[in-house]
């Protein structure tokens, strides 16, 4: 897609840019930093449940299991296709906190 002064985006095209900016945060292994955008993302689509896994693994990587697991069972509640994944990051992050203990 090429910009120019008169580009719109449609409200689709900016969620999609902004889920893969912080994809590519992720990537880049700046959590806190992808975690501000895809905050940003589930304010403008708060039922977008790849946002929703995506931040969930935002805080797991910062070591906040619990706000990750709270992450990923909002996720669930807005969740079609991703539900999988989901629930095996919610596994996870359980399964971590029994190893733990």
């Amino acid at each position: 897609m090429n910009f120019n002064a008169c580009t719109v985006l449609t409200n689709e095209e900016v969620n999609e840019a902004l889920y893969a900016s912080a994809h590519a945060l992720l990537e880049q292994e700046r959590p806190r930093d992808a975690a501000a955008v895809l905050r940003l993302l589930l304010v403008r689509t708060p039922t977008d449940p790849r946002a929703w896994l995506a931040l969930g693994w935002s805080h797991e990587c910062c070591d906040d299991e619990e706000i990750a697991s709270w992450l990923y069972e909002k996720g669930l509640e807005v969740c079609d296709d991703s539900e999988g994944r989901l629930v095996r990051a919610l596994d996870r992050i359980r399964n971590a906190s029994r190893r733990a203990s």
